[in-house]
């Protein structure tokens, strides 16, 4: 096994003597078999026989080297594969050695009792035998075999480009002609196609024609009447149904208004004429304005004075017994830089000053909702959306907990946080006594209930401050209605005058309630912004 390892080596690797070293090793491993293992020799001598192996094999003239045969007694040992016969019988020259094939087998002796031994007898050999002629006759002749494999290797690849190149002609060919073949087939079923399509259309207008001689068409009363031959389903039309539709659409287009004197009816709802898919008037008013609320408006502004309802600045209304009573008609308003937005945080400031000097224990504030109280108070949800609480008592007898005044080296822009609410340069911490939310069965929004915070309580949730941020007060002073309960109100008619007052003070009938007027409510959703 080890020399056909050897000699497939030697015969197959006709590249850098490195590599072939390389794949010598390689048959050796996979075959578990080394020249150490067969003369007894220690496995530490591996790594210097390989790089002797590496040194004889980098000499030009060394073509491989293989092992002497083991039989009949023979001891073992190695020898070279020249390439020096080969380069002078080329005409590369006359070599030193007189163009030897292989050199003289080294094996071991009792002068060389090693094969690290033999290696390095049969390297001296070869720097012996062979001189600078043979050197310089085995480089020509590897050039040369160099040259031709590249020759050789182009050729095959130059033959196959011509027959893939052939064969792809070929193929542009059969294309080319079933292209031509099915763009005759299909102008010869387009030309079909227009044939079948006009006598369809003329089977279809003498189906109209015979249709109409059997049921001659009677007059239309109502709106539906006058629109029964459209067909909803536009996927569904033919050539002649779009023909015919935007005959009938140009024709209702070209009448002028005041051609009719009398009133005809027209239909509403989704197919009407402002949620009609394809004719509704909405739809076009959103066509044509994309959606932009001031487009809309100068377009219907525009819409009447071309109609020729308008007077100047007036409103004309046909046939309206009221025109004389009340008129439509144009105005300007001017918004002031005071009222913008630019200038809403000195309003909201100035706002809150004068809120301040109302805010005492026992007064009712209003403070703007940034968020929902519950999911109950959705329906109530309108722009301004508002809470009503009642201001509580701080130590000093006012309604302020704490006020918050910065130092000039303490970083006004974060502030602080102080019982769970940031407050910044100038906030006051105000006092609460008692919440207020809106009841679900007042969709007004004007009834409050006092909130009882040991049954309306969410463990989930962080329990509620009882301390405002003076920055969302919007309101403070303003006066809530109680409402007595029934059986309250009865007591206290029933008794005596003097005992009134100490019945509506009985506990354990429900929470009170209270009723904001309609007007304080617009007041205080003008200020939440």
């Amino acid at each position: 096994m080890l020399r056909a390892c050897y000699r497939h080596a030697a015969n197959a690797l006709t590249v850098h003597p490195r590599v072939q070293m390389l794949i010598l090793t390689s048959a050796l491993l996979q075959t578990g078999t080394t020249c150490e293992k067969i003369s007894g020799t220690n496995p530490e001598m591996e790594q210097p026989m390989q790089e002797e192996r590496l040194a004889i094999l980098e000499h030009p003239v060394v073509s491989g080297i293989s092992d002497v045969l083991l039989s009949r007694g023979q001891r073992p040992g190695f020898r070279v594969s020249l390439r020096c016969q080969t380069a002078q019988q080329n005409g590369h020259g006359v070599c030193d050695c007189g163009g030897l094939r292989q050199g003289v087998p080294v094996c071991v002796s009792k002068t060389r009792a090693t094969l690290l031994a033999c290696l390095q007898d049969l390297h001296n050999q070869v720097l012996r035998q062979h001189g600078p002629n043979c050197i310089a006759a085995c480089k020509a002749l590897a050039a040369q075999r160099m040259s031709q494999d590249d020759s050789s290797a182009g050729a095959p690849d130059a033959f196959r480009l011509m027959m893939d190149l052939n064969k792809a002609k070929k193929t542009l060919d059969k294309a080319v002609a079933e292209l031509k073949t099915m763009k005759e087939r299909a102008d010869k079923v387009n030309k079909q196609a227009l044939e079948l399509q006009k006598l369809v259309e003329g089977a279809e207008k003498e189906v109209i024609l015979l249709q109409a001689q059997l049921h001659p068409k009677r007059a239309r009363i109502d709106a539906d009447a006058e629109e029964e031959d459209e067909i909803e389903n536009v996927g569904d039309w033919t050539l002649a149904d779009h023909r015919r539709e935007a005959s009938r659409v140009q024709n209702r287009r070209n009448e002028k208004l005041g051609s009719r004197h009398e009133s005809s009816n027209y239909r509403t709802g989704s197919l009407g004429y402002l949620q009609h898919p394809r004719l509704g008037l909405m739809g076009w008013v959103s066509y044509w304005s994309r959606g932009h609320v001031g487009s809309a408006v100068h377009m219907i502004v525009q819409l009447i004075r071309q109609l020729g309802l308008s007077d100047g600045a007036f409103l004309k209304v046909p046939n309206c017994d009221r025109k004389e009573l009340s008129v439509w008609k144009e105005a300007h308003f001017t918004v002031t830089q005071e009222a913008g937005i630019q200038q809403r945080k000195k309003r909201v400031a100035e706002m809150i000053t004068k809120e301040l000097a109302k805010a005492k224990p026992g007064a009712w504030g209003c403070v703007q909702a940034r968020e929902q109280w519950s999911e109950e108070e959705q329906i109530h949800l309108r722009p301004g959306h508002h809470w009503i609480f009642e201001f509580g008592e701080a130590p000093d007898g006012t309604s302020c907990e704490f006020t918050f005044a910065f130092s000039p080296l303490q970083p006004k822009r974060n502030g602080v946080v102080y019982k769970g609410m940031r407050f910044y340069n100038g906030d006051r911490a105000l006092k609460v006594k008692r919440w207020l939310h809106r009841v679900a069965e007042d969709a007004s929004g004007l009834t409050f209930e006092e909130w009882d915070p040991t049954k309306d309580v969410d463990n989930s949730q962080p329990p509620v401050p009882m301390i405002i941020n003076s920055s969302e007060l919007r309101g403070a002073g303003f006066n809530l209605q109680e409402v007595i309960p029934p059986a309250l109100e009865a007591a206290a008619r029933s008794g005596r005058r003097t005992r009134g007052a100490g019945v509506r003070q009985v506990e354990g009938l429900g929470r009170k309630r209270f009723v904001l007027s309609a007007d304080d409510d617009n007041d205080l959703r003008s200020r939440c912004e």
